[in-house]
This record gives C-alpha cells, sequence and structure tokens, in this order.
C-alpha cells in the first residue's frame, strides 16, 4: 500500500519565513542562530548594544512564529510526526 505523503519544501518555507524578517533584524538573527555568534559578539561586529540584539531577536521570533502560524507549518510537521508514527 502506498501511503504518499505531501511533500513539503522545508528550505523555501524557511527562505519565506526568513524574507519576512526586516533586514537589520534577519542579520541579526542568522548571526545568533547559524553563526552561533553571542549576543556581545554580534553588538560588536554591527556597533549595536546587546540590548539592541535582544530586541531584534525577540521581533525576529514574534515574527517567525506568526509566520509559522499563518503557515500552518507548526500543524503540518505534528500531522507529518504523527502520521509517520503510526503507519511504521
Amino acid at each position: 500500500e502506498d501511503t504518499a505523503q505531501p511533500e513539503v519544501d522545508y528550505k523555501a518555507k524557511l527562505s519565506e519565513a526568513m524574507n519576512q524578517l526586516p533586514p537589520k533584524c534577519r542579520e541579526v538573527f542568522l548571526l545568533s542562530r547559524m553563526s552561533n555568534q553571542s549576543y556581545k559578539e554580534i553588538a560588536d561586529s554591527m556597533e549595536i548594544s546587546v540590548k539592541t540584539v535582544e530586541n531584534q531577536i525577540g521581533k525576529a521570533l514574534k515574527i517567525l512564529r506568526a509566520f509559522m502560524r499563518d503557515q500552518k507549518i507548526l500543524l503540518l510537521v505534528l500531522a507529518i510526526i504523527i502520521i509517520n508514527f503510526f503507519t511504521k
């Protein structure tokens, strides 16, 4: 029995989500999450305060959560996990 699952292009969704962020916010978020830089390192390299870094990360997370909610990505991921669990 073929249990075809919908193809989801997660890279495209991630790119779309990241494009929702304002440029400075995106840069701070990527330096933190992808380059694993500390808030202090980001603040020093961008010549901004650590508090600004914290605010930009908070803003990015808020925007990304709203995007995921709007795209129902969380529900989709949960559904795929559940389907995979019960079909093995």
